[in-house]
């Protein structure tokens, strides 16, 4: 799409609704940036926060055995221990883990999805580096991660004293 087209695009959509659009777009449509762009959810009346209970959207990733430690070390881990997704500027993609490497042991115990969470869950009060090793199609070495968060899912809460637009939102319309 050429330059003045979305030029005028931008002019329509500042039309409806003054905005620096371009800014948006390229922020949410360009950007590699691992930051979330919250401000549609903290504009509805709800904070963006990490806590220990998984929750229904994280609750079905379990079920083939694999864990997800998006929110806190930034990996996705298959049954098997096999990296599927690794997030760049996370602690996990930074110590040197990534995607298709395997782990093979956590903390000294051949890996297991119990074995990983239980170590994920030991981090928030231990004082010592999670340690894996890791199978790097057949290169083994050793990843020491001084990460010490714990288990961490996403969730909304309500924001006291603002509209809850996202109940607007999902309020069935009767006809």
């Amino acid at each position: 799409m050429g330059e003045a087209v979305r030029c005028r695009r931008y002019r329509t959509l500042n039309a409806v609704a003054a905005s620096d659009w371009r800014k948006f777009f390229t922020d949410r449509l360009e950007s590699k940036s691992a930051s979330i762009p919250l401000g549609g959810i903290e504009g509805a009346g709800y904070t963006f926060v990490y806590t220990g209970a998984s929750n229904m959207f994280t609750d079905p990733w379990s079920l083939d055995g694999s864990v997800n430690a998006y929110g806190s070390i930034g990996i996705h881990v298959g049954a098997d221990g096999t990296i599927d997704d690794a997030w760049p500027g996370r602690p996990a993609f930074t110590a040197g883990i990534g995607n298709g490497m395997k782990i093979v042991a956590v903390n000294g115990r051949r890996y297991s999805s119990d074995v990983f969470t239980r170590a994920l869950q030991v981090s928030a009060t231990s004082t010592a580096p999670m340690e894996f090793i890791i199978d790097n199609a057949g290169d083994f070495k050793t990843v020491r991660l001084d990460y010490h968060g714990g288990l961490r899912y996403p969730h909304l809460e309500r924001t006291p004293g603002n509209a809850d637009l996202l109940a607007a939102i999902a309020t069935k319309r009767v006809r």
